[in-house]
């Protein structure tokens, strides 16, 4: 399949001095010495921006230093505004700036996501951008969370890492996920590895017994010990691998076979 490029510009490039409160609201974790430096400096570097058709801007780059001035109560920053160009050209545009300084994932995230339901496939949007492509399909999972669940990875009350890890479970384990952090606020590593258990714990509940045969279990097959193997060299544990087989037992009942 041939590879399509992402259109190139021509964009427009003006720097100006735009109003804070212009500026769409984006929800980031600031840290203490950025916030402290934005108070007694104001913001040095320019932001990029782009018009949002409605007067006002949505951010390209530099979403943290927008977050810290409006939390200093500063009402002008400087910025480049950027217009023209296609959507897709903005879109990578703002990829290829977010990936030279520190990650942002929620907002790569939904980069990826909205370059994808524009037709893009994973290697096209690493092309554009210099993502490598695990990291376009990691942004790409992370996408699929439900959007309190982000918003709460983008202000440092879940971890990237763990919501990385829901965003790639199985679904009744992701989405056991998601109620625990929606019931008590709280979604830790710690957690997911007691809700996975739980989850097959309640899978093999739900089975059937067998009859009790009092034969010796014979050896495994070989194709299902190769099988095992590569789960184990893909990073699968025990606990996923019983509730894949399970599901997959169940699935293989309900087929008749």
């Amino acid at each position: 399949m041939e590879m399509r490029l992402i259109p190139d510009p021509p964009l427009a490039w003006e720097t100006r001095t735009v109003p804070v409160a212009a500026v769409a609201p984006v929800a980031v974790p600031l840290s203490p010495a950025l916030r402290q430096s934005v108070a007694r400096w104001g913001v040095q570097q320019p932001v990029h921006l782009t018009p949002d058709g409605a007067g006002g801007y949505q951010v390209i780059d530099g979403r943290r230093r927008v977050a810290a001035a409006r939390a200093c109560g500063i009402d002008l920053i400087p910025a480049v505004v950027i217009s023209g160009g296609s959507p897709e050209a903005r879109a990578a545009l703002s990829l290829t700036l977010n990936a030279t300084r520190a990650p942002n994932p929620v907002a790569e995230a939904e980069i990826v996501a909205d370059l994808v339901q524009r037709g893009y496939s994973e290697p096209e949007i690493a092309a554009a951008t210099g993502l490598p492509v695990p990291a376009v399909r990691k942004r790409l999972a992370l996408a699929r969370l439900p959007d309190a669940l982000l918003a709460a990875v983008a202000s440092g009350e879940v971890a990237v890492g763990v919501a990385e890890q829901v965003a790639n479970l199985p679904r009744p384990e992701r989405e056991a996920a998601v109620a625990h952090w929606r019931t008590t606020g709280r979604l830790r590593a710690a957690d997911l590895r007691a809700l996975r258990q739980a989850v097959v714990t309640d899978v093999a509940a739900s089975l059937p017994l067998p009859a009790v045969n009092p034969e010796p279990v014979p050896p495994p097959p070989a194709a299902l010990v190769d099988l095992a193997r590569s789960f184990r060299a893909g990073g699968i544990d025990r606990v996923r691998w019983l509730a894949w087989a399970a599901a997959a037992w169940a699935a293989a009942e309900e087929g008749g076979a």
